[in-house]
């Protein structure tokens, strides 16, 4: 059973995970990751300070914080390293892949680990076409909003838009995606590590997709990701149109000349209503007329009248509580 071996640079306990003074005093000369059973032991140079109990609740914390850990034991004074764990020394990168790995969950319909299997064995002889196999796997739950994905959670299933897609290799030679998903409500990272460029899921910015996975907190990151397991296609929302045979003219509209209160482009509104069959488009921010030039330029490529205005501000008296008037110039 491989064990791997992390070296860090700082070999100080971060007082963020554990703030006691003794717990700040000690060195921490290696860290010994035993992936099977999730497990870390801390190689602390010296002798052992402080209760028993001051220990074990630093090992939760520690375990609490550590991605892909159950499970952490200290280890006092030098210690020979193991033979398993020197041939490891350089495998940062692949240790870090096997951790996103294990968070991404087994495969449906398959089995655990058997006693004394490290993770990943037992899937080695079908090796890549288990993992291509498991990513086009048909996905059966329902999406769930983005906005509401808040904490750490297992299986969840998002459905949106592609808007950003990245892939690197690793010093081991794999090959880590990123992509981000957008689904009118927020938008979430989404990970995975292939074997080779060849086994890189189809995805491009602007497809529309079905993701399930696991939500892990990212600590370099500083936030959350969506680990993917499955990545299925998903239709993209059939436009709105316009059916009515009177069309409307729209008479109060803001863009995001209006601050706090619009976010759409003066243009992309503009030929929305004329994609939609309207003659004309009223344009009524809030006490601004900054977007009149680029509406006139609109109008003219989109053959639509512009009907220039604004939402002002009345008042009757000096202290009186202003209303809003929607001013529209005729001619």
């Amino acid at each position: 059973m491989a064990l791997y071996v992390i070296e860090p640079e700082n070999n100080k306990i971060p007082a963020n995970i554990c703030a006691h003074p003794i717990l700040q005093e000690v060195s921490v000369s290696r860290i010994e990751v035993d992936p099977s059973a999730r497990l870390w032991r801390v190689f602390v140079d010296g002798s052992q300070d402080g209760t028993p109990e001051l220990w074990e609740t630093a090992a939760a914390e520690l375990s609490a914080a550590a991605p892909g850990v159950d499970a952490v034991e200290f280890v006092f004074a030098a210690a020979p390293v193991s033979e398993d764990s020197e041939t490891a020394k350089n495998a940062s990168d692949d240790y870090m892949e096997r951790v996103l790995e294990a968070f991404e969950g087994p495969a449906a319909n398959s089995s655990a680990p058997k006693p004394g299997e490290s993770f990943g064995e037992g899937r080695a002889a079908s090796g890549r076409r288990s993992r291509r196999g498991r990513l086009d796997q048909n996905i059966k739950a329902s999406p769930l909003p983005i906005e509401e994905i808040v904490e750490e959670e297992q299986g969840v299933c998002v459905q949106g838009e592609i808007v950003e897609f990245d892939t690197r290799q690793t010093r081991t030679g794999k090959f880590l995606v990123t992509f981000g998903i957008y689904d009118g409500s927020d938008s979430i990272q989404c990970k995975l590590f292939v074997d080779e460029e060849k086994d890189i899921p189809a995805v491009s910015v602007g497809d529309w997709k079905k993701i399930q996975g696991n939500v892990q907190y990212q600590s370099y990151d500083g936030e959350l990701s969506l680990m993917v397991q499955r990545i299925n296609d998903a239709a993209k929302p059939q436009l709105v149109w316009d059916d009515a045979a009177d069309k409307r003219v729209e008479l109060h509209l803001h863009t995001k000349m209006s601050g706090m209160d619009g976010t759409i482009d003066v243009e992309t509104a503009v030929a929305q209503a004329a994609q939609w069959g309207h003659e004309a488009v009223a344009l009524t921010d809030h006490g601004v007329i900054q977007a009149f030039p680029e509406a006139y330029f609109a109008g003219e490529k989109h053959g639509i009248k512009i009907i220039y205005g604004l939402e002002g501000y009345l008042v009757d008296g000096e202290k009186d509580r202003p209303f809003h008037v929607v001013l529209l110039a005729k001619n």
